[in-house]
């Protein structure tokens, strides 16, 4: 009797044992679409520009400004230093895939770049004109 239950609280830890080892999956496996539950699947996003594209889009635009007179050289640098900014932290973001909060993000970052551009171009032909 007594290696009866022996035997049994010996099979208990070995079933309890086995459930604490859990296999674990790789980072290049594949699981079934049911049991996805990481913020940095691939999501289906609408055909648009990227970030790369909005960065080089804006830097364009702070050149082209700069070209024409709209824009101090002083401006322009540190317009280009923002435009930088976003595109190296897009670059870390990369790295691991983009989850929708890390790209809400480098929107919202874009489109204060992109506002500060306009900002500083009216307040450069306000200067120029007389304006205010």
């Amino acid at each position: 009797m007594r290696w009866l239950a022996m035997g049994f609280v010996l099979l208990s830890l070995s079933v309890g044992a086995q459930a604490q080892f859990k296999q674990r999956s790789l980072p290049g496996d594949r699981l079934p679409p049911d049991s996805w539950s990481s913020p940095r699947l691939p999501v289906e996003r609408p055909a648009g520009p990227t970030i790369n594209d909005e960065v080089a889009d804006v830097r364009q635009r702070v050149d082209k400004a700069r070209d024409s007179g709209a824009l101090s050289r002083r401006e322009a640098r540190g317009l280009r230093r923002e435009t930088a900014s976003v595109g190296l932290l897009a670059g870390m973001y990369a790295e691991n895939g983009l989850s929708d909060a890390e790209r809400r993000e480098l929107d919202g970052r874009m489109q204060v770049v992109r506002d500060n551009v306009v900002i500083t171009r009216t307040r450069a032909f306000d200067r120029k004109n007389g304006s205010r």
